[in-house]
């Protein structure tokens, strides 16, 4: 995390300037700090009674520690509920903001439940250390990668960026279909990898290694070269706007810029304006804008889907159509988000009683 600025710091840690010799009407005298005095007294000074008792003073010695201990258990503790109370609200104010696009209630996913963020950190450490496949299971989620296939994966990790550096919880992730734990794991390269650290709908708190490991079905080498037309897969996603082909018409299609993981080369995906696919990414990226971000920002930061894309014969390559929008974030959910926020077929009214 950066270190705060000098303007963050608590300004009675900082040495209190002289005003200059210099005064107008109004300005406090510039004599520097003084004593506060205390209720009841009188400005007259004080008489001076030789040396300080002894006794009193080892009292208000130790009612000075007694002060500093109590104030140090309220700090750790009032900082707990807030980053408790801050995860919970993050994850109601998502929920609201996409209420308000698609006037639908999203799913409740507040985590209460979650390891601490030591233990989580020491759970993606063993990932690294792991021995065994029957290691990797007490470690990681069922997935498409089969725990006999993690430690060739996590070695290509470790021959291409170096060994892990550091690994550092982030706290809850921004989800509406899971819950999950956000941990960065930095490599002696530099390269950064998020970990999703995510609850199971039986409760149970493992690693989602797919989603560590962008994997995609088929692989995007298969994917962009042609050899497949249709997949699932992990991208992070911003609003974009190329219109060519197939979808000229910037009237009837929605474009967003698509990039893998561990790819440069942008891709874009497409929806028709209106669909559930489009009405769901809308909401969810409306809900994540800020005030701050109001005008756009040149460059909007990218957001983590999970799409089901199929290419179409006359579009361009990196072109394809988002037929699904599985999730909002790289972990596979029990269901479909677009269908959760936006089923394809709406309730029937309920008929008016006969009269």
């Amino acid at each position: 995390m950066p270190l705060p600025s000098n303007s963050d710091r608590d300004p009675r840690s900082q040495r209190v300037r002289s005003a200059g010799k210099h005064r107008t009407l109004g300005d406090a005298p510039a004599i520097g700090p003084v004593p506060r005095m205390q209720p009841g007294s009188s400005p007259r000074r004080r008489r001076r009674h030789g040396g300080r008792d002894p006794k009193r003073a080892a009292y208000a010695g130790l009612h000075r520690l007694l002060g500093l201990l109590l104030i140090g258990l309220s700090l750790s503790l009032g900082g707990l509920l807030l980053w408790v109370a801050g995860g919970q609200k993050s994850a109601h104010a998502l929920a609201e903001a996409v209420k308000s696009v698609i006037g639908r209630s999203a799913p409740d996913t507040l985590w209460s439940d979650a390891p601490s963020p030591r233990d989580i950190e020491n759970q993606v450490r063993a990932l690294f250390d792991a021995e065994t496949p029957g290691d990797l299971a007490r470690l990681t989620h069922d997935g498409a990668i089969s725990t006999d296939e993690m430690p060739l994966h996590l070695a290509s990790l470790e021959e291409r960026w170096g060994e892990v550096s550091s690994v550092i919880h982030l706290g809850p992730l921004e989800s509406l279909v899971n819950r999950a734990e956000g941990v960065l794991v930095d490599f002696a390269s530099g390269t950064r990898r998020l970990a999703v650290y995510r609850r199971s709908p039986d409760g149970i708190w493992k690693i989602d290694f797919d989603a560590f490991a962008g994997h995609c079905e088929p692989p995007w080498s298969e994917l962009s070269s042609g050899m497949a037309d249709e997949g699932l897969v992990r991208v992070s996603l911003v609003r974009d706007y190329y219109f060519n082909n197939l979808y000229a018409n910037d009237s009837e299609w929605a474009c967003y810029g698509m990039t893998p993981v561990d790819r440069e080369i942008r891709h874009y995906g497409y929806v028709r304006r209106g669909s559930p696919q489009h009405r769901t990414l809308e909401a969810v990226l409306k809900a994540r804008e800020t005030p701050d971000t109001s005008p756009p920002a040149a460059h909007p930061l990218p957001h983590r889907f999970m799409l089901r894309v199929r290419h179409e014969d006359k579009a361009e390559r990196r072109q394809w159509e988002i037929s699904r929008v599985l999730a909002d974030d790289w972990s596979l959910a029990p269901s479909p988000l677009d269908e959760m926020l936006v089923p394809a077929t709406p309730p029937k009214a309920s008929a008016p009683p006969s009269p």
